[in-house]
């Protein structure tokens, strides 16, 4: 049905471009037209994939900041909680050395 609509130069372009976008991290090599509104989509498509990438990338970078801040997070909520079971340790021994048991 594709070459009701599309010349048979067309359809050479646009099927690599279908596997592209099916498979958009694979490497493969840049598509080109001799048509002015085919190299336009082609562009477009390469700059959007392009684009996919780098945000890909931007999100892998920002998944493991945010692991490492929890990790940082988890260490300092152990030593707020060491602090606070030493500081009752310290108030408590204060009100016994005060008001020693008789």
């Amino acid at each position: 049905m594709l070459h009701v609509f599309f010349s048979r130069t067309t359809h050479w372009v646009l099927a690599p471009l279908a596997d592209r976008l099916d498979q958009p991290d694979q490497a493969s090599t840049p598509l080109s037209s001799n048509n002015p509104l085919l190299r336009r989509i082609l562009t477009s498509v390469e700059q959007l994939l392009q684009e996919r990438r780098m945000q890909k990338d931007e999100v892998r970078a920002l998944s493991l900041e945010v692991a490492e801040v929890n990790e940082r997070l988890a260490c300092r909520d152990r030593l707020l909680r060491q602090w606070e079971a030493r500081q009752q340790l310290i108030a408590q021994g204060a009100l016994s050395w005060i008001f020693p048991s008789v």
